[in-house]
């Protein structure tokens, strides 16, 4: 019983990645989105004989983890790792240039990843409490967050990737109204297409 229990809790190990969501067998998934599979490929070459600990951390540009992506037993052989461009909270991050960090039995690597949106945004139409806009390309991000005065950001309301295609939001749909002081910014691809200040209801309305 004692030796089931023990090969039990190695093959968690070997087999759970770092964050919660993605499972190994997706991180060492190619990304559909051809220009991913060039820019998120962390390539690890473990050419030690016996197993041990490997760690993949994505670093922003001031140094800080935003992502701890593997840690796992890795054995002999060449493993390819896709980071699927969010954080550990599961929000997309912001385009730019990320550094991944590996730590293979304490062996230190760094190395440089992108996380970019290839889709080309068109079309972008506001009309009352909902928008629509036009992606040709494989992929777009769309975030919709919340700000406070002091520009502290207070909600992440929407984060997610936009396929080619005509899409259509409601934002009466995305909790519309906002208290006093406060700023809402819907981003396609990092940029900002609307900036919409509080706007406060009345309760008899």
């Amino acid at each position: 019983m004692k030796i089931l229990l023990i090969a039990s809790v190695l093959l968690l190990s070997v087999f759970q990645p770092a964050a919660a969501g993605q499972t190994l067998k997706e991180i060492m998934t190619q990304p559909a989105d051809s220009a991913d599979r060039e820019n998120l490929r962390i390539w690890v070459p473990v050419e030690r004989g016996s197993r041990c600990r490997l760690t993949v951390d994505i670093l922003d540009c001031n140094n800080q983890v935003v992502r701890h992506l593997v840690d796992l037993l890795a054995g002999r052989g060449y493993h390819n790792f896709y980071w699927d461009k969010k954080d550990d909270s599961g929000f997309f991050v912001d385009s730019g240039t990320y550094t991944y960090l590996i730590d293979d039995c304490r062996k230190k690597k760094r190395g440089e990843i992108k996380a970019s949106y290839s889709g080309v945004v068109i079309n972008v139409v506001f009309f009352d409490e909902r928008f629509s806009t036009e992606i040709k390309g494989e992929s777009a991000s769309l975030t919709i967050d919340d700000f406070n005065t002091g520009d502290s950001l207070t909600s992440a309301i929407l984060d997610t990737t936009l396929k080619a295609g005509i899409h259509r939001i409601e934002l009466k749909d995305i909790q519309l109204v906002l208290p006093e002081g406060w700023v809402r910014l819907i981003r396609i691809n990092g940029e900002i297409v609307q900036k919409t200040k509080s706007r406060l209801k009345l309760q008899n309305e």
